[in-house]
């Protein structure tokens, strides 16, 4: 059993339900979903889901979800993550 393929495969699931849904439902399921996550995703999830956010929806809608997530990096990065 691979964990690690079984949580991309996971993920990636999220993220097609997310796609499916109303385009303007997507952006809230999506900052929830990756506000849940966010202690379960890697560094590099965390940074590959922010510029796809940020390519998706523009950076001047995403202030206070960027705030979060930068945040969140720089608190991983003290702790020593």
């Amino acid at each position: 059993m691979n964990l690690d393929r079984q949580a991309r495969e996971l993920l990636r699931g999220i993220r097609t339900y997310i796609d499916t849904l109303p385009e303007g439902q997507r952006l809230n399921a999506l900052l929830k979903f990756v506000a849940v996550m966010l202690d379960y995703l890697t560094r590099e999830q965390v940074l590959s889901i922010r510029a796809e956010m940020i390519e998706t929806y523009g950076e001047e809608n995403l202030t206070e979800a960027l705030n979060l997530l930068d945040g969140h990096l720089a608190f991983r990065d003290l702790q020593g993550e």
